[in-house]
């Protein structure tokens, strides 16, 4: 017997069974992007493309609010409007396909589009504006040191959506910007602001983001140069000028139990150093 002829003719058995699972599979998927589709919905704004899971329809109106009015706050304030639409994507939870920086993380961006976790969220509010602020610093700079850009956001998201920064109760020494970016990031920005002006802070944002298109320094590190420039110094001695600052203000405080500022971290978690926690043109309610 050939053999060549038998392993021939034992695949040919073999193909249409071959053929029913490939286009078994086939129709599977295209089931289950179908019903995908079917279970989430789509909304379009001035300056945004939303997509939302259909059980969340109630609370997106008011969350559309939010994002044209931070939008117009952001813009007025930078003075840059980041070309629309924006996409944002809310989840009801943590996808396999959504890099997320810890559980507790309530959003993230790219820094062109939004993804936030729940819509349902007490924080949803503030989380958008602090996500948002992400998006319009990358397009006026690029990439920054997470200490300047997450306290950037910090300031803004508590200036627009929180209406009062909070603060590490109870530490007299100001933790290392990389160590806690947020906190310490967000102190060191209303310093810079308190000292310098905001000016100074948008002109930063605005050196930085020229050093980035200049091909001369393309690859370098562009917030460096930016910050010797505007500050006659570099950050190193501007995070001890601003750790020092922190000593002498809180030296008299009596310090709060230990407990206090854990509890308040696990209440509100990741990326938002603090909820919304009055009511403000960025309050939601479904």
């Amino acid at each position: 017997m050939n053999p060549t002829f038998s392993v021939l003719s034992t695949h040919s058995r073999q193909l249409p069974v071959i053929l029913l699972f490939i286009v078994g599979g086939l129709l599977t998927s295209i089931a289950g992007i179908t019903a995908t589709h079917a279970e989430s919905r789509t909304e379009r704004t001035n300056h945004f493309v939303v997509t939302y899971p259909a059980q969340d329809a109630a609370w997106i109106p008011p969350l559309l609010h939010v994002l044209e009015r931070a939008y117009e706050d952001l813009g007025a304030t930078l003075g840059v409007y980041p070309p629309p639409p924006i996409p944002v994507t809310f989840y009801s939870g943590w996808s396999d396909d959504m890099r997320q920086t810890s559980d507790r993380t309530l959003g993230s961006t790219d820094g062109t589009g939004i993804s936030i976790r729940s819509a349902a969220d007490q924080a949803v509010a503030a989380t958008l504006v602090h996500e948002l602020v992400h998006v319009f610093t990358y397009s006026i700079a690029g990439g920054l040191p997470r200490w300047f850009g997450e306290g950037v956001a910090v300031y803004f998201q508590h200036r627009l959506a929180d209406g009062a920064l909070h603060r590490p109760h109870g530490r007299r020494i100001l933790a290392p910007f990389a160590a806690d970016p947020y906190t310490s990031g967000a102190v060191a920005v209303e310093y810079m602001i308190d000292r310098y002006g905001i000016r100074r802070v948008l002109d930063l944002l605005k050196k930085v983001g020229d050093y980035s298109r200049d091909p001369y320094y393309a690859g370098a590190d562009n917030f460096r140069p930016a910050f010797n420039y505007l500050f006659s110094m570099d950050a190193a001695a501007f995070e001890e000028e601003v750790q020092m600052a922190y000593w002498h203000r809180h030296s008299r405080e009596k310090p709060q139990p230990e407990g206090a500022d854990t509890l308040r971290k696990e209440k509100h978690g990741g990326e938002i150093v603090g909820a919304v926690q009055h009511t403000s043109v960025y309050t939601t309610s479904p």
